[in-house]
């Protein structure tokens, strides 16, 4: 029996799709280019949903904070 875990790690791929960034963009923001973290495992570029998250929530920081 399996139980439904929830992933710890998305893909490039599953990650720009969850942003809506092409892998190119992503590859552009992504830590030490951007400020997007990133884990490394083997020849694989994983990313943490908490990370993820935590990026989305400092842009929208950045931008309101800009906006004023």
């Amino acid at each position: 029996m399996q139980a439904n875990l929830p992933r710890l790690l998305l893909s490039v791929a599953e990650t720009a799709r969850a942003l809506n960034l092409s892998r190119n963009k992503l590859w552009q923001i992504t830590a030490p280019r951007g400020s997007l973290p990133a884990i490394d495992v083997g020849r694989r570029v994983l990313y943490s949903p908490r990370n993820v998250e935590a990026w989305i929530q400092r842009q929208k920081a950045q931008e309101q904070e800009t906006a004023q």
